[in-house]
């Protein structure tokens, strides 16, 4: 049974796009009078008009940086993170010469998939795993830098400093095998 289309674009583009909507509004800083620096979200609450159309503008690029994930993710995670290893060797037949049954698949195929070298496309769940945890890699890179940028463990306390990317890397890490564990869903 396959997901239906208003399902993947839940899973696989709106939900990790808002995940990274959501870091760039907390993370971009603004500039305001007497050389504060505040976040883009506190600067859009603090005017009645620009926060619906800041988001509205978001809700589109959810959907653009969900698509942008997704694409990375195909492109870039899915070649080598899909690949299963060689199947095994077939059982012998009765008569090595003789051609394979007109139902028996050819040694080393794996019936019911078209590429042997691959596992199944991932679920909507699985997809979900898998973008979550390239958006959250983005945003760990960008808060370590905006942590090594603010000044380090001189400005922060050594548990916000170190902490806060080992646990973005350990939540991306977890994210990444449970899309690798939901990628093949096993014997058909």
């Amino acid at each position: 049974m396959t997901a239906s289309p208003y399902t993947r674009l839940l899973f696989a583009h709106l939900l990790p796009g808002a995940g990274l909507v959501c870091a760039i509004l907390f993370l971009l800083d603004v500039p305001v009078e007497d050389g504060y620096r505040i976040s883009l979200l506190e600067w859009s609450m603090d005017s009645d008009r620009v926060f619906p159309y800041l988001a509205a503008v978001g809700l589109v690029a959810s959907a653009v940086l969900g698509a942008v994930i997704q694409a990375a993710r195909t492109l870039l995670v899915d070649p080598w993170a899909l690949r299963r290893p060689a199947p095994a060797a077939a059982a012998p037949a009765a008569d090595p010469g003789a051609p394979p049954a007109a139902g028996d698949a050819a040694p080393g195929a794996d019936p019911g998939r078209g590429n042997a070298g691959r596992r199944a496309a991932p679920g909507p769940l699985a997809e979900l795993h898998g973008n979550l945890a390239i958006a959250l890699l983005l945003a760990a890179f960008w808060i370590t830098a905006k942590i090594l940028r603010g000044g380090g463990i001189e400005v922060f306390p050594r548990r916000i400093a170190f902490g806060v990317p080992l646990v973005g890397l350990a939540a991306c890490a977890l994210l990444f095998y449970s899309y690798r564990s939901g990628g093949d869903p096993g014997p058909a």
